[in-house]
């Protein structure tokens, strides 16, 4: 699964990460709070989808993962190492 980085959700998603407040974030691109939150909820459940996604397909066990910010801690089992998965703002 991909993540959607020219999508305006992900542009949501990135802004927050960032440290930019929702009503600010709704002010910018014209549209309501409650509609940035709906948008932002959707994005995180899909953000924590891509991660677990990749630690399955790189067998990685999960240790800690945070949506919110685009990253997941674990271990690589194969080779006995920490592993960390995040998102990229450029690349999804």
């Amino acid at each position: 699964m991909f993540l959607p980085a020219g999508e305006k959700q992900f542009e949501f998603w990135v802004l927050r990460r960032n440290g930019i407040p929702n009503i600010n974030i709704a002010k910018h691109f014209g549209v309501s709070r409650q509609a940035v939150s709906r948008a932002l909820l959707s994005m995180d459940k899909r953000i924590e989808e891509t991660l677990l996604e990749m630690a399955r397909a790189n067998r990685i066990e999960v240790e800690k993962l945070d949506s919110k910010k685009g990253i997941l801690f674990g271990t690589s089992i194969p080779f006995k190492a920490n592993a960390i998965i995040f998102v990229s703002a450029k690349h999804g």
